[in-house]
C-alpha cells in the first residue's frame, strides 16, 4: 500500500521575490518558535556576544533594512539560496540577518539550495 502525502503542504522551491514578501513568512516562522514577530534587520558586525548569553546590538533602523533588502535581492538574482536568520531577541523584537552564499561551494557548505531557509537559535 502506498501512503498519500495529502497532509504535506506543497513546497515552493522559489524564494519570494522581495524581502518584504519573505518577511511575512519569516514573521510567521518566528511566532511559531516563540520569538517576537517584529524584525529588526542587522548589518554584518552589528552584534557582539559578551560573557553569558548576552548580546550587544547596534540598531541602524532604515539603513539596515535597506541593506537587508539589497542583500536579499542579490540572493534572488544569484539563485544560490537565501537564509533569514534570527540572531537574538528582546521581548519586543527579533534581531535578524540576511545571509546569501558567495558561490556554489559556499552554498554547499551552508547546506543551501535555491530556496529560502529560515533559522533561529
Amino acid at each position: 500500500m502506498i501512503a498519500h502525502n495529502s497532509g504535506v503542504p506543497e513546497l515552493n522551491p522559489d524564494p519570494p521575490k522581495t524581502l518584504k514578501e519573505a518577511e511575512e513568512e519569516f514573521s510567521r516562522f518566528l511566532l511559531g518558535q516563540n520569538y517576537p514577530e517584529a524584525i529588526c534587520w542587522l548589518k554584518p558586525g552589528d552584534v557582539v556576544a559578551s560573557a553569558g548569553p548576552h548580546y550587544w546590538v547596534r540598531k541602524r533602523g532604515g539603513q539596515a533594512e535597506e541593506d537587508a533588502a539589497l542583500r536579499y535581492a542579490k540572493g534572488v538574482d544569484r539563485n544560490l539560496g537565501i537564509l533569514l536568520e534570527a540572531v537574538c531577541a528582546t521581548e519586543a523584537e527579533t534581531f535578524a540577518s540576511v545571509l546569501i552564499p558567495q558561490s556554489d561551494e559556499d552554498a554547499r557548505y551552508h547546506l543551501m539550495g535555491p530556496v529560502l531557509k529560515l533559522s533561529c537559535p
